[in-house]
């Protein structure tokens, strides 16, 4: 479709503008399904996977006692 030129001096400029936008463009879903697209291509890198792993460390860190934590870190090699 071709453009469309609004001349602001036109007083039927907002009643044109209105239909020109109120027209559904396929391929355009708004807001939620972009969030939902980019969720689903961040899952698969490899920075994202890295960083969850490294907070499930971290939280299962959390629930050990102090003895266990010392253990660990010996087993790792830290200590």
């Amino acid at each position: 479709r071709p453009s469309l030129f609004l001349p602001f001096e036109d007083p039927a400029w907002l009643p044109k503008l209105e239909q020109e936008f109120a027209e559904h463009i396929p391929g355009f879903f708004g807001k939620q399904r972009t969030k939902a697209m980019k969720k689903q291509l961040n899952a698969n890198m490899l920075w994202k996977r890295m960083l969850e792993e490294k907070q499930a460390k971290r939280k299962k860190q959390k629930n050990m006692s102090a003895d266990e934590r010392a253990e660990a870190m010996m087993k790792t090699g830290l200590v």
